[in-house]
Protein backbone atom coordinates (compact mmCIF):
# COMPACT_ATOMS: atom_id res chain seq x y z
CA UNK A 1 0.00 0.00 0.00
CA UNK A 2 0.79 3.35 -0.45
CA UNK A 3 2.94 5.05 2.71
CA UNK A 4 5.61 7.31 3.83
CA UNK A 5 9.29 5.86 3.23
CA UNK A 6 12.41 7.09 5.92
CA UNK A 7 15.56 6.93 3.63
CA UNK A 8 18.62 8.21 3.75
CA UNK A 9 19.29 8.22 0.20
CA UNK A 10 23.31 8.59 -1.10
CA UNK A 11 24.01 8.71 -5.00
CA UNK A 12 26.76 5.81 -5.68
CA UNK A 13 28.24 4.43 -8.69
CA UNK A 14 30.19 1.70 -8.86
CA UNK A 15 31.72 -1.52 -10.86
CA UNK A 16 34.03 -3.73 -9.01
CA UNK A 17 34.75 -1.22 -6.21
CA UNK A 18 34.43 -0.47 -2.73
CA UNK A 19 32.76 3.39 -1.65
CA UNK A 20 32.28 4.37 1.65
CA UNK A 21 31.53 8.40 2.27
CA UNK A 22 31.70 10.51 5.62
CA UNK A 23 31.36 14.31 6.95
CA UNK A 24 27.57 13.96 5.52
CA UNK A 25 24.64 15.36 8.34
CA UNK A 26 22.27 12.58 7.98
CA UNK A 27 19.41 13.97 10.58
CA UNK A 28 19.42 17.53 7.58
CA UNK A 29 17.83 15.21 5.19
CA UNK A 30 13.93 14.83 5.47
CA UNK A 31 12.74 12.11 7.10
CA UNK A 32 9.84 11.71 4.89
CA UNK A 33 11.94 10.72 1.58
CA UNK A 34 11.76 7.79 -0.24
CA UNK A 35 9.94 5.81 -2.87
CA UNK A 36 10.14 4.30 -6.09
CA UNK A 37 9.26 4.26 -10.00
CA UNK A 38 8.80 1.66 -12.30
CA UNK A 39 11.34 1.78 -15.63
CA UNK A 40 14.80 3.34 -15.81
CA UNK A 41 16.81 5.42 -17.98
CA UNK A 42 19.05 4.86 -20.78
CA UNK A 43 22.38 3.21 -20.23
CA UNK A 44 25.11 5.16 -18.51
CA UNK A 45 28.21 4.99 -19.81
CA UNK A 46 30.04 2.03 -18.64
CA UNK A 47 32.80 1.08 -21.07
CA UNK A 48 35.51 2.85 -23.30
CA UNK A 49 33.17 3.40 -26.38
CA UNK A 50 30.41 4.84 -23.66
CA UNK A 51 27.22 4.04 -22.77
CA UNK A 52 25.56 0.72 -24.09
CA UNK A 53 22.19 2.56 -24.78
CA UNK A 54 18.84 3.93 -23.55
CA UNK A 55 16.65 0.63 -23.26
CA UNK A 56 13.15 2.32 -24.48
CA UNK A 57 11.55 -0.27 -22.94
CA UNK A 58 13.08 1.11 -19.31
CA UNK A 59 12.02 4.43 -20.32
CA UNK A 60 15.01 5.21 -22.44
CA UNK A 61 14.92 7.13 -25.28
CA UNK A 62 17.11 9.23 -27.93
CA UNK A 63 15.51 12.61 -27.36
CA UNK A 64 17.98 14.47 -25.02
CA UNK A 65 16.40 18.39 -25.49
CA UNK A 66 14.50 20.43 -23.37
CA UNK A 67 10.86 21.12 -24.46
CA UNK A 68 8.96 23.84 -22.88
CA UNK A 69 8.35 22.92 -19.06
CA UNK A 70 8.72 24.78 -15.95
CA UNK A 71 11.32 22.89 -13.58
CA UNK A 72 10.34 21.79 -9.98
CA UNK A 73 12.37 24.41 -8.48
CA UNK A 74 14.77 23.71 -5.43
CA UNK A 75 12.84 20.64 -4.34
CA UNK A 76 14.02 16.75 -5.56
CA UNK A 77 17.37 17.65 -5.07
CA UNK A 78 20.71 15.50 -5.42
CA UNK A 79 21.33 15.99 -1.39
CA UNK A 80 18.14 12.93 -1.33
CA UNK A 81 20.16 10.42 -3.07
CA UNK A 82 22.13 9.32 0.09
CA UNK A 83 23.06 5.44 0.64
CA UNK A 84 25.24 4.22 3.45
CA UNK A 85 24.50 0.41 2.36
CA UNK A 86 23.99 -0.92 6.44
CA UNK A 87 21.00 -2.59 5.42
CA UNK A 88 20.75 -6.19 5.04
CA UNK A 89 19.32 -6.16 1.42
CA UNK A 90 19.56 -3.56 -1.25
CA UNK A 91 17.00 -1.30 -1.13
CA UNK A 92 14.62 -1.96 -4.06
CA UNK A 93 13.23 1.53 -3.59
CA UNK A 94 16.36 3.25 -4.20
CA UNK A 95 17.82 1.56 -6.57
CA UNK A 96 17.47 -0.89 -10.05
CA UNK A 97 19.89 -3.94 -10.13
CA UNK A 98 21.30 -4.82 -13.54
CA UNK A 99 23.23 -8.32 -13.61
CA UNK A 100 24.83 -9.70 -16.42
CA UNK A 101 26.86 -12.66 -16.66
CA UNK A 102 27.40 -16.35 -15.08
CA UNK A 103 28.16 -15.99 -11.43
CA UNK A 104 27.77 -11.73 -10.83
CA UNK A 105 25.93 -10.42 -8.58
CA UNK A 106 24.95 -7.39 -6.17
CA UNK A 107 24.53 -7.65 -2.26
CA UNK A 108 25.01 -6.18 1.19
CA UNK A 109 27.90 -7.29 2.85
CA UNK A 110 28.56 -6.18 6.46
CA UNK A 111 27.34 -2.88 5.61
CA UNK A 112 28.89 -2.16 2.71
CA UNK A 113 27.67 -3.12 -1.16
CA UNK A 114 29.66 -5.65 -2.50
CA UNK A 115 29.79 -5.98 -6.61
CA UNK A 116 30.54 -9.29 -8.03
CA UNK A 117 31.88 -9.98 -11.19
CA UNK A 118 31.45 -13.95 -11.90
CA UNK A 119 34.07 -16.06 -14.03
CA UNK A 120 33.92 -17.44 -17.33
CA UNK A 121 31.74 -15.21 -19.04
CA UNK A 122 33.00 -12.39 -21.67
CA UNK A 123 31.13 -9.55 -20.91
CA UNK A 124 30.23 -9.67 -16.80
CA UNK A 125 28.61 -6.37 -15.49
CA UNK A 126 27.47 -5.92 -11.75
CA UNK A 127 25.26 -2.67 -11.73
CA UNK A 128 23.09 -0.43 -9.18
CA UNK A 129 21.29 2.08 -11.02
CA UNK A 130 19.17 5.03 -9.30
CA UNK A 131 15.20 4.51 -9.86
CA UNK A 132 15.11 8.45 -9.74
CA UNK A 133 16.57 11.45 -11.35
CA UNK A 134 17.34 14.19 -8.91
CA UNK A 135 18.48 18.15 -9.67
CA UNK A 136 22.12 17.94 -9.34
CA UNK A 137 22.59 21.85 -9.89
CA UNK A 138 25.18 23.03 -7.83
CA UNK A 139 25.43 19.72 -6.36
CA UNK A 140 27.59 16.68 -6.05
CA UNK A 141 28.47 13.15 -5.55
CA UNK A 142 31.08 11.27 -3.98
CA UNK A 143 31.98 7.53 -3.07
CA UNK A 144 34.52 6.10 -1.05
CA UNK A 145 36.53 3.15 -3.21
CA UNK A 146 37.56 0.63 -0.46
CA UNK A 147 37.96 -1.93 -3.07
CA UNK A 148 38.38 -2.21 -6.44
CA UNK A 149 38.64 -4.98 -8.59
CA UNK A 150 42.34 -6.47 -9.35
CA UNK A 151 43.96 -3.95 -11.55
CA UNK A 152 43.69 -5.91 -14.81
CA UNK A 153 43.75 -3.99 -18.40
CA UNK A 154 40.20 -4.51 -18.54
CA UNK A 155 38.65 -4.41 -15.19
CA UNK A 156 36.15 -1.01 -14.56
CA UNK A 157 34.47 0.66 -11.92
CA UNK A 158 32.87 3.75 -12.23
CA UNK A 159 30.67 6.29 -10.34
CA UNK A 160 28.34 8.33 -13.26
CA UNK A 161 25.91 11.43 -13.33
CA UNK A 162 23.67 10.33 -16.57
CA UNK A 163 21.38 12.45 -18.15
CA UNK A 164 20.32 9.33 -20.67
CA UNK A 165 22.28 6.21 -22.00
CA UNK A 166 23.41 9.78 -24.57
CA UNK A 167 24.65 12.29 -21.77
CA UNK A 168 26.83 11.37 -18.86
CA UNK A 169 30.37 12.09 -16.80
CA UNK A 170 31.95 9.36 -15.23
CA UNK A 171 35.18 8.72 -13.23
CA UNK A 172 36.34 5.99 -13.03
CA UNK A 173 39.33 3.16 -12.38
CA UNK A 174 40.24 0.84 -15.45
CA UNK A 175 42.83 -1.27 -14.92
CA UNK A 176 45.62 1.06 -13.75
CA UNK A 177 43.98 4.28 -14.37
CA UNK A 178 41.96 6.33 -12.97
CA UNK A 179 40.02 8.24 -15.83
CA UNK A 180 37.53 11.02 -16.17
CA UNK A 181 34.70 10.79 -19.03
CA UNK A 182 31.80 12.55 -20.71
CA UNK A 183 29.51 11.65 -22.98
CA UNK A 184 27.94 13.66 -24.88
CA UNK A 185 24.79 13.11 -27.82
CA UNK A 186 26.27 9.51 -27.81
CA UNK A 187 29.81 10.40 -28.15
CA UNK A 188 32.56 9.47 -25.58
CA UNK A 189 35.80 10.88 -25.02
CA UNK A 190 38.21 10.22 -22.26
CA UNK A 191 39.21 13.55 -21.09
CA UNK A 192 41.59 13.08 -18.31
CA UNK A 193 43.82 10.19 -16.80
CA UNK A 194 46.28 9.85 -14.00
CA UNK A 195 48.46 6.60 -12.62
CA UNK A 196 46.03 4.92 -10.19
CA UNK A 197 46.47 5.04 -6.28
CA UNK A 198 44.27 3.09 -4.03
CA UNK A 199 45.11 5.26 -1.43
CA UNK A 200 45.48 8.91 -3.27
CA UNK A 201 42.32 8.06 -5.06
CA UNK A 202 40.13 6.91 -2.26
CA UNK A 203 37.81 9.13 -2.79
CA UNK A 204 35.62 10.02 -5.92
CA UNK A 205 33.49 12.60 -6.95
CA UNK A 206 31.32 14.76 -9.58
CA UNK A 207 30.60 18.00 -9.09
CA UNK A 208 28.83 20.60 -10.56
CA UNK A 209 28.90 24.60 -9.92
CA UNK A 210 28.84 27.47 -11.82
CA UNK A 211 27.96 25.69 -15.29
CA UNK A 212 31.31 23.62 -14.79
CA UNK A 213 31.82 19.74 -13.68
CA UNK A 214 34.44 18.97 -11.69
CA UNK A 215 36.18 15.15 -11.55
CA UNK A 216 37.51 15.04 -8.56
CA UNK A 217 39.50 12.95 -6.31
CA UNK A 218 40.85 12.44 -2.20
CA UNK A 219 42.41 10.48 0.05
CA UNK A 220 40.54 11.46 3.00
CA UNK A 221 37.14 12.86 1.48
CA UNK A 222 38.14 16.43 2.59
CA UNK A 223 40.66 17.58 0.92
CA UNK A 224 40.01 17.30 -3.38
CA UNK A 225 42.17 17.81 -6.17
CA UNK A 226 40.58 18.01 -9.43
CA UNK A 227 41.42 15.55 -12.19
CA UNK A 228 39.32 17.97 -14.56
CA UNK A 229 36.91 20.16 -15.17
CA UNK A 230 34.75 20.38 -18.27
CA UNK A 231 31.73 22.80 -18.83
CA UNK A 232 28.59 21.45 -18.56
CA UNK A 233 26.98 22.18 -21.93
CA UNK A 234 29.21 19.79 -23.20
CA UNK A 235 28.00 16.82 -21.01
CA UNK A 236 24.61 17.72 -19.95
CA UNK A 237 22.17 20.10 -17.98
CA UNK A 238 22.55 18.17 -14.97
CA UNK A 239 18.84 19.16 -13.55
CA UNK A 240 17.82 15.72 -14.06
CA UNK A 241 20.71 13.47 -13.18
CA UNK A 242 20.47 9.78 -12.25
CA UNK A 243 23.49 8.01 -10.58
CA UNK A 244 24.87 4.54 -11.35
CA UNK A 245 27.75 2.88 -9.76
CA UNK A 246 28.81 0.11 -11.64
CA UNK A 247 31.47 -2.69 -11.86
CA UNK A 248 32.09 -4.67 -15.58
CA UNK A 249 34.51 -6.20 -17.40
CA UNK A 250 35.04 -3.97 -20.83
CA UNK A 251 36.16 -6.87 -22.79
CA UNK A 252 36.94 -11.07 -23.03
CA UNK A 253 38.73 -12.68 -20.08
CA UNK A 254 40.24 -16.14 -19.81
CA UNK A 255 37.31 -18.25 -18.94
CA UNK A 256 39.59 -19.55 -16.18
CA UNK A 257 39.72 -15.92 -14.72
CA UNK A 258 38.89 -15.89 -10.73
CA UNK A 259 35.92 -14.36 -9.87
CA UNK A 260 36.07 -10.77 -8.67
CA UNK A 261 34.16 -8.03 -6.17
CA UNK A 262 34.35 -4.40 -5.79
CA UNK A 263 33.51 -3.19 -2.26
CA UNK A 264 30.75 -0.10 -2.04
CA UNK A 265 30.73 0.96 1.77
CA UNK A 266 28.91 4.31 1.23
CA UNK A 267 27.42 7.12 -0.75
CA UNK A 268 26.77 10.68 -0.66
CA UNK A 269 24.75 13.77 -2.79
CA UNK A 270 25.21 16.97 -1.07
CA UNK A 271 23.79 20.27 -2.51
CA UNK A 272 26.93 23.16 -3.01
CA UNK A 273 27.33 25.14 0.14
CA UNK A 274 25.46 28.93 -0.85
CA UNK A 275 22.88 26.60 -3.27
CA UNK A 276 19.31 26.21 -1.93
CA UNK A 277 17.95 22.62 -1.47
CA UNK A 278 14.48 21.56 -0.63
CA UNK A 279 13.05 19.78 2.60
CA UNK A 280 11.82 16.69 0.08
CA UNK A 281 10.15 15.82 -2.97
CA UNK A 282 8.68 18.41 -5.21
CA UNK A 283 4.83 18.60 -5.03
CA UNK A 284 3.20 16.89 -7.94
CA UNK A 285 1.63 20.20 -9.27
CA UNK A 286 5.34 21.84 -9.35
CA UNK A 287 6.10 20.24 -12.81
CA UNK A 288 4.25 21.60 -15.96
CA UNK A 289 4.51 21.19 -19.48
CA UNK A 290 2.63 22.47 -22.54
CA UNK A 291 4.80 20.25 -24.87
CA UNK A 292 5.02 23.17 -27.07
CA UNK A 293 9.22 22.36 -27.42
CA UNK A 294 10.48 20.52 -30.47
CA UNK A 295 11.90 17.39 -27.62
CA UNK A 296 10.93 15.78 -25.19
CA UNK A 297 11.22 17.48 -21.99
CA UNK A 298 14.32 16.21 -19.06
CA UNK A 299 11.70 15.27 -16.34
CA UNK A 300 9.99 12.78 -18.79
CA UNK A 301 10.46 9.10 -19.56
CA UNK A 302 9.60 7.07 -22.53
CA UNK A 303 8.63 3.56 -22.15
CA UNK A 304 6.91 0.97 -25.23
CA UNK A 305 6.60 -2.31 -24.91
CA UNK A 306 6.54 -2.63 -28.92
CA UNK A 307 9.32 -0.99 -31.49
CA UNK A 308 5.97 -0.09 -33.77
CA UNK A 309 4.68 2.52 -30.73
CA UNK A 310 6.20 5.83 -30.57
CA UNK A 311 5.34 8.91 -28.86
CA UNK A 312 6.89 12.51 -30.26
CA UNK A 313 5.60 16.35 -29.53
CA UNK A 314 4.20 18.00 -32.29
CA UNK A 315 2.08 21.15 -32.53
CA UNK A 316 2.20 22.10 -28.64
CA UNK A 317 1.29 18.64 -27.81
CA UNK A 318 2.30 14.41 -27.27
CA UNK A 319 0.84 12.20 -29.82
CA UNK A 320 1.14 8.29 -28.97
CA UNK A 321 0.74 5.90 -31.90
CA UNK A 322 0.20 1.76 -31.39
CA UNK A 323 2.37 -0.68 -33.25
CA UNK A 324 -0.02 -2.34 -35.74
CA UNK A 325 -1.44 -6.12 -35.23
CA UNK A 326 -0.65 -6.75 -31.71
CA UNK A 327 -3.27 -7.86 -28.94
CA UNK A 328 -1.85 -5.06 -26.15
CA UNK A 329 0.41 -2.59 -27.59
CA UNK A 330 1.41 -0.10 -25.01
CA UNK A 331 3.46 3.71 -24.62
CA UNK A 332 3.32 5.79 -21.95
CA UNK A 333 5.67 9.39 -20.39
CA UNK A 334 6.43 9.25 -17.01
CA UNK A 335 7.86 11.29 -14.55
CA UNK A 336 11.80 10.72 -13.95
CA UNK A 337 11.34 11.78 -10.64
CA UNK A 338 9.68 11.12 -7.52
CA UNK A 339 6.68 13.48 -6.73
CA UNK A 340 4.68 13.95 -3.24
CA UNK A 341 0.94 14.21 -4.02
CA UNK A 342 0.05 15.58 -0.65
CA UNK A 343 -2.46 18.59 -0.88
CA UNK A 344 -1.76 18.57 -4.63
CA UNK A 345 -2.62 17.28 -7.87
CA UNK A 346 -1.87 16.38 -11.49
CA UNK A 347 -3.80 16.65 -14.43
CA UNK A 348 -3.68 16.67 -18.12
CA UNK A 349 -5.56 17.60 -21.07
CA UNK A 350 -6.83 14.54 -22.83
CA UNK A 351 -8.10 15.76 -26.68
CA UNK A 352 -8.15 12.66 -28.27
CA UNK A 353 -8.29 9.03 -26.76
CA UNK A 354 -8.93 5.94 -27.97
CA UNK A 355 -12.47 4.93 -28.50
CA UNK A 356 -12.13 1.98 -29.99
CA UNK A 357 -12.70 -1.68 -28.29
CA UNK A 358 -10.09 -2.85 -26.29
CA UNK A 359 -8.29 0.24 -25.67
CA UNK A 360 -7.52 2.79 -23.04
CA UNK A 361 -6.04 6.42 -22.10
CA UNK A 362 -5.09 6.85 -18.45
CA UNK A 363 -3.43 9.37 -16.23
CA UNK A 364 -2.30 7.28 -13.10
CA UNK A 365 -0.07 8.00 -9.94
CA UNK A 366 1.88 4.91 -8.75
CA UNK A 367 3.94 3.41 -6.16
CA UNK A 368 5.50 0.62 -7.55
CA UNK A 369 6.88 -1.63 -5.30
CA UNK A 370 3.79 -2.19 -2.97
CA UNK A 371 1.85 -2.17 -6.56
CA UNK A 372 -0.50 0.41 -6.00
CA UNK A 373 -1.75 3.22 -8.06
CA UNK A 374 -4.73 5.86 -8.40
CA UNK A 375 -6.00 5.90 -12.47
CA UNK A 376 -8.28 8.20 -13.72
CA UNK A 377 -9.10 7.60 -17.84
CA UNK A 378 -10.86 6.14 -20.30
CA UNK A 379 -11.78 2.46 -21.13
CA UNK A 380 -13.41 1.26 -24.49
CA UNK A 381 -14.68 -2.14 -24.60
CA UNK A 382 -17.46 -4.49 -26.39
CA UNK A 383 -20.54 -4.91 -24.03
CA UNK A 384 -20.63 -8.65 -24.35
CA UNK A 385 -24.28 -8.69 -23.69
CA UNK A 386 -25.55 -6.07 -26.39
CA UNK A 387 -22.00 -5.91 -28.33
CA UNK A 388 -22.24 -2.45 -28.37
CA UNK A 389 -18.94 -0.45 -28.10
CA UNK A 390 -19.03 1.53 -24.75
CA UNK A 391 -16.34 3.75 -23.85
CA UNK A 392 -16.80 4.86 -20.08
CA UNK A 393 -14.75 6.73 -17.82
CA UNK A 394 -12.83 4.96 -15.05
CA UNK A 395 -12.01 6.16 -11.55
CA UNK A 396 -9.18 3.04 -10.40
CA UNK A 397 -7.55 2.80 -6.72
CA UNK A 398 -5.59 0.27 -6.57
CA UNK A 399 -3.83 -1.48 -3.37
CA UNK A 400 -1.66 -4.35 -2.73
CA UNK A 401 -2.29 -4.63 -6.26
CA UNK A 402 -5.94 -5.52 -6.04
CA UNK A 403 -8.60 -2.73 -8.34
CA UNK A 404 -11.53 -1.44 -6.98
CA UNK A 405 -13.51 0.88 -8.72
CA UNK A 406 -14.06 4.45 -6.79
CA UNK A 407 -16.80 6.17 -9.43
CA UNK A 408 -19.90 4.73 -11.48
CA UNK A 409 -19.55 4.18 -14.72
CA UNK A 410 -19.66 7.07 -16.84
CA UNK A 411 -20.46 7.19 -20.52
CA UNK A 412 -17.10 9.28 -21.63
CA UNK A 413 -18.13 13.14 -23.35
CA UNK A 414 -15.08 14.23 -25.40
CA UNK A 415 -16.26 17.88 -24.71
CA UNK A 416 -17.01 18.10 -20.78
CA UNK A 417 -14.80 15.05 -19.90
CA UNK A 418 -11.35 16.35 -21.70
CA UNK A 419 -9.42 17.18 -18.54
CA UNK A 420 -8.71 14.55 -15.95
CA UNK A 421 -7.25 15.35 -12.58
CA UNK A 422 -6.16 13.28 -9.29
CA UNK A 423 -5.80 15.89 -6.35
CA UNK A 424 -5.52 14.62 -2.38
CA UNK A 425 -6.32 17.20 0.02
CA UNK A 426 -6.29 16.80 3.80
CA UNK A 427 -5.99 12.78 3.73
CA UNK A 428 -9.12 12.32 0.90
CA UNK A 429 -8.31 11.75 -2.84
CA UNK A 430 -10.67 13.22 -5.55
CA UNK A 431 -11.03 12.04 -9.01
CA UNK A 432 -12.25 14.85 -11.27
CA UNK A 433 -13.02 16.03 -14.79
CA UNK A 434 -13.22 19.53 -16.43
CA UNK A 435 -14.01 20.82 -19.97
CA UNK A 436 -11.93 23.58 -20.11
CA UNK A 437 -9.42 23.10 -17.32
CA UNK A 438 -10.51 25.11 -15.23
CA UNK A 439 -13.78 24.10 -13.50
CA UNK A 440 -13.56 20.50 -12.30
CA UNK A 441 -16.32 18.13 -11.37
CA UNK A 442 -16.14 15.41 -8.54
CA UNK A 443 -16.23 11.76 -10.37
CA UNK A 444 -15.57 10.15 -6.73
CA UNK A 445 -13.46 10.19 -4.20
CA UNK A 446 -11.58 8.17 -0.68
CA UNK A 447 -10.69 8.78 2.23
CA UNK A 448 -7.18 7.31 2.13
CA UNK A 449 -4.63 5.40 5.39
CA UNK A 450 -1.82 6.03 3.01
CA UNK A 451 0.92 9.20 2.46
CA UNK A 452 1.58 9.74 -1.05
CA UNK A 453 4.45 11.77 -0.49
CA UNK A 454 6.68 9.68 -2.81
CA UNK A 455 5.21 8.49 -6.20
CA UNK A 456 5.51 9.17 -9.69
CA UNK A 457 3.57 9.85 -12.26
CA UNK A 458 2.32 8.71 -15.79
CA UNK A 459 0.00 8.89 -18.98
CA UNK A 460 -0.36 6.88 -21.89
CA UNK A 461 -2.77 4.39 -23.44
CA UNK A 462 -2.75 1.15 -24.78
CA UNK A 463 -4.85 -0.77 -27.80
CA UNK A 464 -5.84 -4.03 -29.33
CA UNK A 465 -4.45 -2.91 -32.89
CA UNK A 466 -5.52 -7.10 -33.94
CA UNK A 467 -9.07 -5.68 -33.48
CA UNK A 468 -8.27 -1.60 -34.21
CA UNK A 469 -6.84 -0.96 -37.91
CA UNK A 470 -5.64 1.49 -38.90
CA UNK A 471 -4.32 1.98 -35.33
CA UNK A 472 -5.60 4.88 -32.99
CA UNK A 473 -3.77 7.79 -31.96
CA UNK A 474 -3.62 9.27 -28.44
CA UNK A 475 -2.85 13.05 -27.72
CA UNK A 476 -2.25 14.82 -24.53
CA UNK A 477 -1.41 18.05 -23.98
CA UNK A 478 -1.35 20.82 -21.07
CA UNK A 479 -0.05 19.01 -17.99
CA UNK A 480 -1.11 20.39 -14.61
CA UNK A 481 -1.82 23.33 -16.81
CA UNK A 482 -5.34 24.68 -17.63
CA UNK A 483 -5.02 26.21 -21.86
Amino acid sequence: MFRSRNWRLVVLLASGASFVAAGCDWDSLDARLGASASGGAGGAATSAGGGDGGDVSQGGGTTGGVGGASGPGDCGRISLANDPFDGVEIDALRWLEEIRGAGSSAAIVDGSLNLVLGAGDRYNNARLRSRYYYDMREGSVAVEVTQALPQAEDDVVELTAARDGRNAATIRVRGSELQALRRRNDQSDLIATVTYSSAAHRWWRIRHAAGTVFYEFSGDGTSWTALTDIEDRYVHDFEYTQVVVDANWQSGLPADMMPRTAVIGELVATVNEGAPDGTGWCKSSAFTDDFEGPERDGGWLRSSAESGTYAEQSEGEVLIGFDWDDDNTFYEYRTARAFDLTDSFVSVEMPMVATEPDARSFLEVVFEPDDDEIEIGVRAYTDQTTMMNVVQLRCIWKDDGTSSEVCPNVDYDPTSHRFFRIREDGGTLFWEVSGDGNSYEELGRLEHPFALENVWVRFGGSANTQLISPPPDVRFDNYNRAP
